[in-house]
């Protein structure tokens, strides 16, 4: 083969493209540390986060003296705690249970925020390219819809848990009635919807007659169909 016959491709210079999302991932992730450090503040200070690790050592040397937070933040049990004194009935792996049961339930209301700030977001066909920003918009819209109607239920005076799952039932029992609407509204496409259950009554209808259907022989099935 001579390598003369096809001429040579001149390779084009590519334009490098400004790489502008690696700064607004660090603004967002250094908004986000300050964000949770002003949050945990009050209860990280010195001489609380020393109580923190002597709670944390205490269980795991099963030490009965648990110093905790300070008096102004806690209930008289917690109280008790920070002071060194254990009620008898208290069960310290069931104590970590329920906080690691409380995270679980924060990432599931997270997961929540964020797919209600995605539908909105898709919904006003607002679009990211990064991933990092997206979940920060989403979640913050999700916690801000949250709040707000947590902040209608506590106007009309019904902030009670009842009240809650009265709202969650009713917004499952409005989804599942939205859901069939939309299937019954929606061409059909299975095979005995399209061959009698809407053709023979169809054929029936166009010759003003109930007559048989010789190339049809699901016509002459039981005449549920016509009720």
């Amino acid at each position: 083969m001579n390598p003369d016959r096809y001429p040579k491709q001149i390779k084009r210079p590519v334009p490098k493209l400004i790489k502008s999302n690696s700064l607004i991932q660090f603004l967002i992730i250094l908004l986000f540390i300050i964000w949770t450090f002003s949050i945990l503040k009050p209860y990280y200070i010195k001489s609380q986060f020393a109580n923190w690790i002597k709670f944390a050592s205490a269980v795991i040397t099963s030490d009965k003296s648990i110093p905790l937070l300070s008096e102004k933040y806690q209930s008289d049990e917690i109280v008790s705690y920070q002071k060194g004194i254990i009620p008898a009935d208290t069960d310290i792996i069931s104590l970590w249970i329920n906080h690691v049961l409380s995270f679980m339930l924060l990432i599931l209301v997270l997961i929540i925020n964020h797919s209600i700030g995605w539908t909105i977001l898709e919904t006003l066909k607002i679009k990211f390219t990064d991933t990092v920003e997206l979940t920060v918009f989403t979640v913050t819209i999700g916690l801000c819809v949250l709040g707000y109607l947590i902040f209608i239920l506590g106007i009309l005076s019904l902030l009670y848990r009842v009240s809650i799952y009265m709202l969650i039932i009713i917004l499952i029992v409005f989804s599942y009635i939205v859901i069939n609407l939309l299937g019954s509204l929606s061409p059909q496409t299975g095979y005995d919807a399209l061959v009698y259950h809407f053709t023979v009554p169809c054929y029936y209808l166009q010759n003003n007659s109930i007559k048989d259907i010789p190339f049809n022989i699901y016509s002459n099935f039981k005449r549920i169909k016509l009720c």
